[in-house]
């Protein structure tokens, strides 16, 4: 494992991309009463990863050439 958080965050959402696309989290909201800490940490990074990519491409597109 590297030190680069970009690099390793990027592999722990690849990891919860296989999840959810091989039907691992379908189950997540089963029951959902807006107390449970896996819907609610999924809802907090869908939210987050739209900031985040507006960043990162404002970043790329600043200087990344």
């Amino acid at each position: 494992m590297s030190y680069c958080a970009a690099e390793n965050t990027n592999n722990d959402v690849l990891d919860l991309i296989e999840l959810i696309e091989n039907g691992e989290k379908n189950d997540v909201f089963d029951e959902y009463d807006g107390s449970d800490y896996e819907a609610d940490a999924i809802r907090g990074l869908a939210e987050n990863a739209k900031y985040l990519a507006r960043l990162c491409n404002d970043l790329i597109d600043r200087y990344g050439n």
